[in-house]
C-alpha cells in the first residue's frame, strides 16, 4: 500500500492513500493522480503569479 502526502504550498492537507485522500477532500482520485504527474507540474511552471503559493502537490512517502 502506497501513502501519499497531499500539500498546498507548505501547508499539509491530507496524508493516505489516493483513495483516502480524495474521500477527505471530496475530489476524484483521478485529480489526486493528476497532482503527481509532469504534465501538472508543467502547467504550474508556466504560471507568472502566486507560482507556488497555493499549488497543490501530491508527494509518495
Amino acid at each position: 500500500m502506497k501513502i501519499y502526502a497531499l500539500y498546498r504550498g507548505e501547508v499539509c492537507l491530507s496524508i493516505g492513500t489516493i483513495y483516502e485522500i480524495a474521500k477527505e477532500m471530496n475530489i476524484k482520485e483521478d485529480t489526486v493522480k493528476y497532482y503527481a504527474t509532469q504534465a501538472y507540474k508543467r502547467k504550474l511552471d508556466k504560471r507568472k503569479k502566486g507560482k507556488f503559493k497555493n499549488q497543490r502537490c501530491l508527494i509518495k512517502l
